[in-house]
């Protein structure tokens, strides 16, 4: 057997030291520099490693954005130009804390630029105005929504409804339809630029142009009719209202161009305005009216309409045409020889200072000076004057104050007080107080044989 070597005894290396940088030692080569090319490499390497890291961070960024989140699975399904699409979405809109709308859709597509956004289908629409009062609710078939602008575009048959009514005060709720209307909530103004329609509990309207300012509590129509309905105990009364403009602010309501009419009566007014605060309304211009029995024009017209104090007064230029009744069957001796009963086939024309009118009492008292001029045949004339009248409605009796003077070619009288029952079938004149005549006639010629005998 070949003998075991023994093994060499451990060795034990124990480094120079280094006493001086001449000392003779032996260094361990190092690594030689890296050649240009490797470095730049290198480098290269590493800047792209930071820009790997850097879009990472960014994509970290996107992930956070629910817009852009979506935006691959979007583009995959062939929406390119939608960013974000949202089904069954309730939409708030605020300006600060206020909440100015809350809108429930179909649907909500965002556009990539994210300038306009696309509801389609608004269910129901809750609008407020800005004390945060519930001001209407409205639904429609699109909404687009600018968002820079913050506008709305509310189009496919928008119909709103308000829980206030600025045309009347007490006929609410108040639907709008319109082909379409414009919402700007920094402005906070609704406006309709195309011909809409009005509806309320008996009546309705249609207008070209809407401007609602809830800013400003300011409602502006233009180019509009109403037309309001009753109906008592089944007789209908239907009153047809046209104007060229109307505005509403606050308790205010003014009228441009107001025509009225309600059944065989018409009215109009250039300027009308309502005061319901103080329950007061007044018209001025050419004002007329004109029905079936009367022409009145003045130009000026007061009402006063609370509860305890219905009246109304007209002044300024005062005028009135008495149109004659419908002429009877009656033979023509029996006409010539009743007075009143002829009154009645001529018109007669009339003014004075100013009509006072009661609505409770439906009394009339006319001041001012009265003259009344008739117009008979073959141009004669009658005439009538007077300090003041009075004329009960209810019992048509019309009763003339004050030198009283009445004139016709058959003669002239005089009275301080003249009273004349106007009621159909039952008219007569009195003159309480008495009076003073003078009869005019003319002298026949000699020979005539209607002369009497001496």
């Amino acid at each position: 057997m070949t003998p075991i070597r023994p093994l060499p005894p451990l060795m034990r290396i124990v480094p120079e030291r280094l006493s001086s940088p001449s000392a003779d030692t032996r260094r361990v080569p190092g690594p030689h520099p890296a050649p240009p090319k490797i470095r730049s490499f290198l480098i290269g390497l590493l800047g792209l490693a930071s820009a790997l890291a850097l879009l990472w961070g960014v994509e970290l960024l996107r992930r956070q954005d629910p817009f852009a989140r979506l935006a691959r699975t979007i583009a995959q399904s062939g929406l390119q130009h939608i960013e974000l699409r949202l089904e069954d979405a309730t939409l708030t809109l605020r300006e600060g804390n206020r909440v100015q709308a809350r809108l429930r859709v179909d649907r909500i597509d965002i556009e990539k630029s994210r300038i306009l956004w696309r509801a389609v289908n608004l269910r129901e629409g809750v609008f407020y105005d800005e004390e945060g009062e519930l001001l209407g609710r409205a639904s429609a078939g699109e909404i687009i929504y600018n968002q820079p602008m913050r506008q709305l575009h509310i189009t496919g048959t928008p119909t709103m409804t308000l829980f206030r009514n600025p045309l009347l005060e007490n006929a609410v709720p108040l639907t709008i339809r319109a082909p379409m209307l414009l919402w700007d909530l920094r402005t906070a103004r609704i406006t309709i630029e195309h011909p809409f329609t009005l509806e309320w509990h008996g009546g309705s309207a249609r207008a070209e142009r809407l401007l609602l300012n809830l800013r400003e509590s300011l409602l502006r129509i233009e180019k509009g009719t109403m037309h309001l309905q009753s109906d008592k105990q089944n007789n209908r009364r239907e009153v047809r209202i046209q104007y060229d403009e109307f505005e509403y602010r606050d308790d205010l309501r003014r009228v441009k161009n107001l025509r009225l009419q309600d059944g065989d009566t018409t009215a109009f007014a250039p300027h009308a305005e309502v005061d319901n605060k103080r329950k007061y309304a007044i018209a001025t211009g050419e004002l007329w009216l004109e029905d079936p029995r009367l022409n009145l024009k003045a130009n000026k017209l007061e009402v006063w309409y609370a509860e305890n104090q219905k009246r109304a007064l007209l002044t300024q230029n005062v005028r009135l045409l008495i149109k004659p009744r419908q002429a009877t069957n009656q033979p023509a001796e029996k006409e010539e020889q009743d007075k009143l009963q002829e009154a009645k086939r001529y018109p007669v024309e009339a003014e004075c200072g100013q009509i006072e009118y009661f609505y409770r009492k439906k009394r009339a008292i006319i001041t001012g000076g009265i003259k009344a001029v008739q117009r008979l045949k073959e141009g004669q004339e009658r005439t009538l004057t007077a300090d003041r009248a009075e004329y009960d409605q209810k019992n048509e009796i019309l009763v003339l104050i004050g030198n009283v003077v009445l004139e016709d070619p058959d003669g002239k009288f005089k009275a301080p007080r003249l009273i004349v029952s106007i009621k159909e079938g039952e008219e007569w004149v009195r003159a309480p107080e008495g009076g003073e005549g003078i009869l005019y006639y003319t002298e026949e010629e000699e020979g005539d044989e209607s002369t009497p005998p001496r």
